[in-house]
């Protein structure tokens, strides 16, 4: 993902075969369905910046989301049913 990227838009990787995305520092914002039916997908990396992670923004997907230690994203992916892991 190019460097300087602010949001992740609705839609904008619904679908793609990618396996790993790694979000940029920087990145504040993950849309709706962003990320969405991609089965491929296996991991995210979410950084720091990102404040807002839509609530379907990886319906669809078996994805395992990588964000920081004590990062409030370990609670909401686990509410979403996401795993998760810590780094």
């Amino acid at each position: 993902m190019p460097k300087g990227l602010i949001t992740v838009e609705e839609d904008t990787f619904s679908g793609i075969s990618a396996e790993e995305v790694i979000i940029p520092q920087g990145c504040s914002v993950i849309g709706h369905h962003a990320f969405s039916n991609n089965k491929a997908l296996k991991y995210v990396v979410i950084p720091s910046s990102v404040t807002r992670i839509e609530s379907n923004a990886f319906s669809g997907t078996g994805v395992t989301l990588l964000v920081p230690e004590g990062s409030k994203w370990v609670q909401w992916a686990e509410d979403q049913g996401i795993d998760v892991l810590e780094y």
